[in-house]
C-alpha cells in the first residue's frame, strides 16, 4: 500500500490534532487549580479546554500554510488570510484553560455561551484548514 505525500501530510495533521485533543483532555481531568464559586457543568471545563487547544494548533498550521505561500506568491489575498489566521491563533490563544492557568490567570465560569462561540470558531478554522490543504 503506497500513501501519496499529500495523504502522508493529511494523516499527519490529523494525527497531530487527535493527539492535542487527547492531551488537552488529559490536562483538564487533572486540572486541580482555582475553580469558580459558580457551578459549570462537568463536561464544560473539559470540552472548552480541547476545543480551544485544537483551534490553537489549526490556526498554527493555517500561519504556517498561509506564510509558505506568502513567501512564494506575494499578494494581499495571501496577507488577509495570515491576518485572519493570526487573529484566530491569538483568539484561540487567550481563551484556551491551559494557557490561561500557564499564565498565572484564574479561571472562572465559562457559561455555555461561551464553549458555543469556541465550538463554531473551532468549526471555522477546522474548515480553513480542510481547504488549506487541498
Amino acid at each position: 500500500m503506497n500513501i501519496s505525500g499529500d495523504a502522508k501530510y493529511k494523516l499527519l495533521v490529523f494525527g497531530l490534532l487527535l493527539a492535542v485533543a487527547m492531551l488537552a483532555l488529559a490536562w483538564s481531568g487533572l486540572y486541580v487549580g482555582p475553580r469558580a464559586a459558580v457551578r459549570d457543568p462537568p463536561l464544560l471545563f473539559p470540552l472548552k479546554t480541547v476545543v480551544t487547544s485544537i483551534s490553537l494548533v489549526s490556526s498554527g498550521i493555517l500561519l504556517f500554510i498561509y506564510g509558505r505561500i506568502l513567501r512564494r506568491r506575494k499578494s494581499r489575498f495571501t496577507m488577509g488570510l495570515l491576518l485572519v489566521a493570526g487573529a484566530l491563533f491569538f483568539s484561540a490563544f487567550t481563551s484556551n484553560p491551559i494557557v490561561a492557568s500557564l499564565i498565572g490567570w484564574r479561571m472562572f465560569g465559562f457559561g455555555d455561551i461561551v464553549v458555543a462561540s469556541n465550538i463554531f470558531t473551532c468549526i471555522a478554522i477546522l474548515g480553513l484548514l480542510y481547504v488549506s490543504m487541498e
